[in-house]
């Protein structure tokens, strides 16, 4: 026993000492990268504002905010949903996020407070680089963790190694210090902390680490709901071997067990509960039940009509892994031979292999939603960030793969150089693209089409070669077959059958029929990027490269592009173009659907929207081709940004937002911006006062030239009709019943040229009680 407990202590000094260089390591890349909070990363940060200085999860204020490195924005930049029960502001994000930041925001008010810096607004970009630090402490306590845990199974080299590669193998790098603002690695650590203290339930029963067990849950689905898969295969687990161990299922000892669990976890899930009920009025409501019947909705809609448990879904599954466009294993290889490692290889301990097995099957559950449901991105596989980031909570269970794989071949004279030279490629690749990414976007995504064309780019260099070198030579180090011990064996002839006919068969089996291709990109808006390569969207030819402004220019006269879903007559397209230059004067471009063709236009100067509507039904639906016509000594010929298809079925219904109502220089005025298929062909100004519910403050017209104001309104909702036109703003006279009254709700209603009416959010104003009083 004296022995085991020096080996177990030297082993958790090994690993403090590595968690410790690796934080060193990755804070300096931390440093480097970070540039303060952005994208989704502002709705986390938010609930960690709203909390310290609102002491709620009424998030309006913090959403609202001008921001301190340019007044003339806010937080949010008006993307968040109302709810339409409770008028409450709200997103998509989970406040665990949040609740993490918390510690290290108040470490940066102390020193800002002790070094007398003067940072007052906790959006000043010193307290976003303190909150975004989260992420490195987390990644280097899970580091931890997973060396803990892979150490009661395996090997030393392969526990301290195989995380560390799949730090720098995957995204979970990228999410630890470029955005680490984002949910993803306080997420892998939650994950992480749920199976240590499940093994060390398993090897010790103690109510302590129970009650543990079912917070970390807690907290994990707080952070990311996705995460209750991962935490019910867990809990089902957890009670199946607390009832092997005693008297029956039913015994004291088991209920007050899973009592004690399911009661930590509404403890740990908590926030996630109370954000709900603050903001959708009650607690088992989720954002995207909400956002169905929300008053606004930006660039997120969901079709209430979708059912995700169809198996016409089940062509997404190999979409999702394999596509071009962030697909799980062409972005991130190594969670292949994760993959292939928890497939065909078990590890003789049969309690740690049932763990393996249950979250193999939780793996396949979350696999089927993120693909069949969640599929409602301009981008496939979880949007535009780097990489598939969705599954970096399963990490945990991918890593256990890689060691199942490389404990295995240990034995083998030849198999190992061959994986090590696999994972070798892989994990080079994986850093070299991580550096291409942030440095060089534009030939990174120009060469992301061809896995060759992309390794070529990544591994042609002369400090990749060099690592590649230094990193085969660890991996055979680490592969070092020590004693004759073997823990693992590979699956039978039968179970790797019936596996590859269930990866394999449903592709060649399983076609999604045109009109279901057409009800689901109907469901994301018709929208569909140019600038990215999609299961959606395919460019034909080598023809195409990205530029820094982020689209695609035309190299030679005529290209040909797939569409997501065939065009039928009565259909819409729309494509946003503009001249690679200066246009010429008498430059064409035709648009043709197979040989059909479409539209002639002349192409006119800077970023237009051309739009054509289709007459007839044509033999070819989904091949568009786009041909210029020019004396342009080019290439490139022309830029194409983005693409929308309206159908002749779809009712999109008005897009709004109301910025602001305020009183300036004696006048009640608003602004806002509304956009709509068919054309916006009012904006009135209502407010409502007592017995008063609806009166008619006056009409405000839609600007022109608006878009130079508000390219926030372009980012988003691209390929409207005049979108040119879609802000507006006006002031009016006070009305004298304005005054004397505690607060008057303002809100504007959007009518559209085909009669469509729509209320927007309510803002309150209070006013004094005469007219020389500003409200």
């Amino acid at each position: 026993m004296g022995i085991q407990q020096a080996l177990q202590k030297k082993s958790r000094v090994i690993s403090l000492f590595l968690a410790f260089v690796l934080l060193i390591f990755v804070s300096s890349l931390y440093f480097k990268w970070f540039r303060g909070i952005k994208g989704d990363g502002i709705y986390y940060y938010s609930y960690a504002v709203s909390l310290l200085e609102d002491g709620d999860f009424d998030l309006q204020d913090q959403f609202d905010h001008r921001l301190p490195s340019a007044e003339e924005q806010t937080v949010a930049g008006g993307n968040y949903f109302i709810n339409n029960k409770t008028g409450k502001a709200f997103s998509l994000h989970n406040p665990g996020t949040g609740l993490f930041m918390i510690p290290l925001i108040g470490i940066g008010r102390a020193v800002s407070a002790v070094l007398g810096l003067g940072h007052q607004d906790l959006f000043d970009p010193f307290y976003q680089e303190f909150a975004g630090y989260t992420s490195v402490l987390l990644t280097a306590l899970s580091l931890l963790l997973l060396f803990l845990i892979l150490k009661r199974f395996y090997s030393t080299g392969i526990s301290l190694g195989l995380p560390i590669l799949f730090l720098f193998g995957t995204n979970w790098l990228f999410y630890s210090t470029v955005f680490a603002d984002f949910s993803h690695a306080c997420s892998l650590f939650c994950v992480t902390g749920l199976l240590y203290t499940f093994f060390r339930i398993h090897e010790r029963f103690r109510i302590l680490s129970v009650a543990l067990f079912g917070f970390i849950g807690g907290v994990a689905f707080s952070t990311r709901n996705f995460n209750l898969v991962l935490f019910g295969c867990l809990f089902l687990l957890f009670i199946y071997f607390q009832s092997r161990k005693s008297t029956g299922l039913f015994s004291r000892k088991i209920l007050a067990a899973v009592g004690l669990a399911a009661f930590a976890f509404f403890i740990g899930a908590f926030p996630q509960l109370m954000a709900n009920q603050v903001q959708h009025g009650h607690p088992m409501t989720s954002g995207y039940q909400a956002i169905s019947s929300s008053i606004r909705s930006p660039g997120f809609d969901v079709n209430p009509d979708f059912k995700a448990a169809s198996s016409s879904n089940l062509y997404l599954l190999y979409t999702n892994l394999f596509n071009s466009e962030n697909g799980l294993f062409y972005s991130h290889p190594l969670y292949l031979l994760g993959l292939l490692g928890l497939l065909f290889v078990r590890h003789k301990n049969r309690e740690f292999q049932s763990v393996t097995n249950i979250l193999l099957l939780g793996l396949v559950i979350f696999w089927f939603i993120d693909a069949s449901y969640f599929d409602n991105w301009f981008n496939r596989a979880a949007g535009s960030g780097f990489g598939h980031r969705r599954f970096i909570s399963f990490l945990p269970l991918f890593i256990i793969g890689g060691a199942n794989l490389l404990e295995r071949i240990k034995s083998s004279k030849y198999l190992k150089f061959v994986i090590g030279a696999i994972v070798s490629v892989f994990l080079v690749g994986s850093v070299a693209s991580i550096h291409v990414y942030m440095t060089d976007f534009a030939s990174f995504y120009a060469n992301k089409g061809s896995l060759y064309s992309l390794y070529k780019l990544l591994l042609g260099r002369v400090g990749s070669l060099v690592l590649l070198v230094l990193v085969s030579f660890c991996l055979i180090f680490m592969m070092r077959k020590r004693n004759a011990q073997d823990r693992i064996s590979f699956h039978g002839v039968f179970r790797t059958t019936a596996v590859l006919m269930i990866f394999i068969v449903p592709f060649f089996l399983i076609r999604p029929s045109p009109e279901y291709l057409r009800y689901r990109h109907m469901g994301k808006e018709g929208f569909f990027s140019m600038w990215n390569l999609t299961s959606w969207v395919k460019l034909a030819g080598k023809t195409w490269g990205l530029p820094d402004n982020k689209c695609r220019p035309l190299n030679s006269k005529r290209a040909k592009i797939k569409l997501p879903a065939p065009l039928m007559e009565g259909d819409t397209l729309l494509l946003k173009i503009a001249p690679a230059d200066e246009a010429p004067p008498n430059d064409i471009m035709k648009v043709s659907l197979g040989e059909d063709t479409l539209a002639t236009w002349k192409i006119g100067e800077g970023k237009q929207i051309y739009q054509c509507r289709l007459q007839k039904d044509t033999k070819e639906k989904r091949i568009l081709s786009i041909e210029v016509q020019t004396e342009h000594p080019g290439p490139p010929y022309l830029m194409f940004y983005e693409g929308r298809i309206i159908y002749r079925d779809q009712k999109q219904g008005i897009k709004e937002n109301l910025d602001w109502v305020k009183v300036e220089n004696g006048q009640i005025g608003a602004a806002g911006w509304c956009l709509d298929d068919f054309g916006i062909k009012s904006v009135g100004l209502f407010y409502s006062s007592g017995e008063k519910k609806r009166v008619l403050v006056g009409f405000i017209p839609r600007m022109s030239q608006s878009m130079e104001e508000r390219p926030d309104i372009e980012r988003i909702f691209i390929l409207y009709p005049e979108l040119d036109l879609a802000s507006f703003k006006g002031y009016f006279p006070l009305k004298e019943d304005m005054f004397g009254t505690p607060k008057l709700d303002f809100w504007v209603e959007v009518t559209s040229k085909d009669g469509e009416v729509k209320k927007s959010r309510v803002i309150s104003i209070r006013f004094g009680q005469n007219r020389g009083e500003d409200p």
